[in-house]
C-alpha cells in the first residue's frame, strides 16, 4: 500500500512537467524519427519507394553536396577562430579602466545579434554590390578597382564570413566581458607584484582563469558556423546561379543545399540524408572538442 501511494505521489510532479515531454515528442523526437524513415526512401511526396542506404551511398558521388560539405566546415573552423580573437580581443579592450562610455560600447556591440538577419543581409547586399556598394566606392577612392564581392568565386564565401562575423562578435565580445569581470583582482595584484608586465597577465593571468568562458564560445561558435543558411539565402540567391549558393555554388553549404533537394526539387528523402549526415558532422566536431580541445581550457 505505502507503495502504491508513493507512485501515485510522483505521478503529479510528472503531470506538471509532462507538457514540455509531450510537445518534444510531437515536434522534435517524431520528426527527427521521421527524418530518418524518410533518408532510407526515395519520396517526392507522393508513395515512398524504400531503398536502404542508397541516398546516403549517392551522396558521396555528389560534387554539390562535397562542395557543400567543404564549405560548412570551411566556415565552421573559420568562424572559431576568428571569433575567439575578435570577441576577446575586443573584451580586454572594453575591460580597460580608461575605456570611456563602457555601457554604451557593450550596447552597440548588441545590437547585430537582435537586428532580423534578413534585414542585416539585405544591408550588407547593398554594401558588398559591386556596382553601387558602399565598399567598393570607399575602395574607388584609393584607386582600387570594384571587386564583385558576392559574383566572385574567389571572394563569395569571404563575404558570408564577414556578414557572419560582423553578426556575431558583438555577442560573444559581451560573454568574454562578463567572464573577465568575473575574475578575482588579487591575482592581478599579485602578478603586477611579481613585475608581470601588461601581456605577461593575459598571458598568464587573463587566459587560463577564462577557459570555461573560452570553452563556451568554441562550442557554440562551431554550432553556429555549421548551421549557416539564411546569409547564403539572402545574399547569394540569382548570383552566377538561380538557387542559392552562387555564384557557381561556391558559397553553398549543407542546411541550403538540403533546403533545395528538399522544398525546391521535392527530393525529401535525399534531404533527409543530408540533414542526418550534417547531425554527425557536428555530433563528431563536438566529441572531438571535448575530447581534445575541452582538456586544453581545463588545464
Amino acid at each position: 500500500m505505502g507503495t502504491l501511494k508513493s507512485i501515485r505521489a510522483a505521478k503529479i510532479p510528472y503531470l506538471f512537467i509532462s507538457p514540455f515531454y509531450i510537445s518534444f515528442a510531437l515536434f522534435f523526437l517524431g520528426p527527427i524519427l521521421v527524418s530518418f524513415y524518410m533518408s532510407l526512401h526515395e519520396w517526392g511526396g507522393g508513395p515512398a519507394r524504400f531503398i536502404g542506404w542508397e541516398n546516403y551511398a549517392n551522396l558521396l558521388a555528389d560534387e554539390t553536396f562535397i562542395g557543400a560539405f567543404r564549405n560548412t566546415v570551411v566556415l565552421g573552423l573559420a568562424m572559431v577562430v576568428a571569433i575567439l580573437v575578435c570577441s576577446v580581443g575586443l573584451a580586454l579592450v572594453l575591460n580597460q579602466p580608461a575605456v570611456r562610455f563602457r555601457n554604451i560600447f557593450g550596447m552597440i556591440y548588441y545590437l547585430p545579434i537582435i537586428t532580423s538577419l534578413v534585414a542585416v543581409s539585405l544591408v550588407f547586399s547593398l554594401i558588398l554590390d559591386r556596382e553601387i556598394g558602399l565598399l567598393n566606392i570607399i575602395l574607388e577612392l584609393f584607386g582600387i578597382f570594384p571587386v564583385d564581392w558576392l559574383g566572385d568565386v574567389r571572394t563569395a564565401l569571404f563575404s558570408i564570413f564577414l556578414v557572419m562575423l560582423w553578426r556575431w562578435t558583438g555577442y560573444f565580445t559581451l560573454i568574454a566581458w562578463a567572464g573577465l569581470q568575473a575574475l578575482p583582482i588579487d591575482v592581478y595584484d599579485a602578478a603586477s607584484v611579481d613585475g608581470a608586465s601588461a601581456l605577461q597577465k593575459i598571458r598568464y593571468v587573463t587566459l587560463p582563469l577564462l577557459r570555461p568562458v573560452l570553452a563556451f564560445i568554441t562550442i557554440i561558435t562551431t554550432i553556429t558556423g555549421f548551421q549557416t543558411f539564411t546569409e547564403v539565402v539572402i545574399l547569394t540567391s540569382g548570383r552566377g546561379s538561380v538557387a542559392p549558393g552562387g555564384p557557381a555554388r561556391s558559397t553553398i553549404t549543407l542546411l541550403v543545399y538540403m533546403y533545395l533537394q528538399g522544398f525546391r526539387y521535392f527530393n525529401l528523402g535525399y534531404a533527409s540524408a543530408i540533414a542526418y549526415v550534417l547531425t554527425i558532422l557536428m555530433l563528431a566536431v563536438s566529441l572531438l572538442q571535448l575530447k581534445f580541445v575541452m582538456p586544453l581550457y581545463r588545464k
